[in-house]
């Protein structure tokens, strides 16, 4: 593959006729009949097809079967020939009619293999950083590439630049991807701290407001409420665990109902077999400044000891709410938003204001 490969980017086309397809995999498995060449077994497998050439003659050609594949080759060869080969493809892609945008596959293969393998970014090789298919590019490889592929110097500037873009939504989308991930240097810490240093009007005009619609699509939001309440979460580890019910915490935001009816629900069934994470997340969220979090956490907090055997264990989650809320002498016996929070969508939602009314008090 990596043959094949480098020899279409010596050509610079994505086919290869296809006897020069055969003459390369016989140099690397010669003296074969047909039925078991090289050839035929990767046609067989499916990791390459015969196709027409459309220009010149309609010849047999042979392609990658998947555009990512290709794309993975193509710039794994690339790293291997160092920093200068790619920058020098890069400015010819750029030079080419449709510029970058016609090699986002492409780009985002780079974007991956790039740091893993030369410790640099894509974004800091091409002279307008700020293309959307540079942009996309270095957002998906946020999801793809490994944890350790992340220089000490986070690109912070940079993404605050993407959330500026026509596709800030998918900013907020890759980092709940990466939410659960341990030691990923976007995981949900990152969010976490974000979202608890905000007031909230100011968390509501881009966060909540991102919640808003995303019961209505296979986005993280979703994904995450799902695999949290309808499945077996018991080979999650602990840290994993933890992450994960960070951000269904803060999914409780939400004026939708299904979002945070679902965080609820999906909250308790990851943690109700395990009160020491609970405990931990009641830790984190001590003081939080929503009402509507802290009220569904207590709900949660309920939830869990209800479906617990382990008396020791149930006080210890007591113990604890108890310091949070009643030690000092002044529970809140009812909490008030102090904003309204108006939600008047598609019947998503309360019909005028957020206030949860009387909290749940253990």
């Amino acid at each position: 593959m990596t043959a094949l490969a480098m020899e279409m980017l010596r050509q610079n086309r994505e086919w290869l006729p296809f006897e020069t397809v055969r003459a390369l995999t016989e140099e690397i498995l010669p003296h074969r009949d047909w039925s078991r060449s090289l050839l035929a077994g990767l046609l067989a497998e499916g990791l390459l097809i015969k196709d027409r050439e459309e220009h010149g003659g309609g010849g047999e050609v042979v392609r990658f079967a998947y555009q990512r594949l290709g794309d993975h080759a193509w710039a794994e060869v690339l790293c291997a020939d160092g920093l200068e080969a790619v920058t020098a493809a890069l400015a010819a892609m750029a030079a080419k009619p449709g510029g970058l945008h016609g090699h986002s596959s492409m780009l985002e293969a780079l974007a991956i293999q790039l740091p893993e393998r030369l410790g640099h970014e894509l974004h800091r090789l091409v002279e307008d950083p700020l293309v959307h298919s540079v942009q996309r590019a270095y957002l998906r490889s946020i999801v793809w590439r490994s944890p350790q592929a992340f220089p000490d110097d986070l690109d912070i500037d940079y993404l605050n630049q993407i959330d500026e873009a026509p596709f800030s939504s998918l900013v907020l989308d890759t980092f709940l991807e990466v939410a659960c991930v341990p030691g990923h240097p976007f995981n949900v810490h990152r969010l976490h701290k974000n979202l608890w240093s905000l007031s909230m009007p100011e968390r509501d005009a881009w966060w909540t407001a991102h919640l808003l619609y995303s019961d209505e699509s296979e986005g993280p939001v979703r994904r995450l409420i799902e695999w949290a309440w309808h499945d077996d979460t018991s080979p999650c580890s602990d840290e994993a665990a933890l992450l994960a019910a960070m951000a269904l915490a803060w999914f409780l935001t939400s004026s939708n109902r299904w979002i945070r009816d679902g965080a609820t629900k999906a909250l308790v069934g990851l943690l109700r077999g395990r009160l020491n994470v609970l405990r931990e997340l009641l830790a984190k969220f001590k003081g939080v400044n929503d009402p509507y979090v802290a009220e569904r956490l207590l709900a949660v907090a309920y939830g869990c000891v209800l479906a617990c055997r382990e008396i020791r264990e149930v006080e210890e989650v007591a113990q604890q709410i108890y310091r949070q809320v009643f030690a000092a002498g002044e529970p809140p016996l009812m909490f008030s938003c102090g904003t309204t929070r108006a939600v008047s969508w598609n019947g998503h939602g309360n019909s005028a204001a957020r206030c949860p009314g009387l909290i749940l008090c253990l």
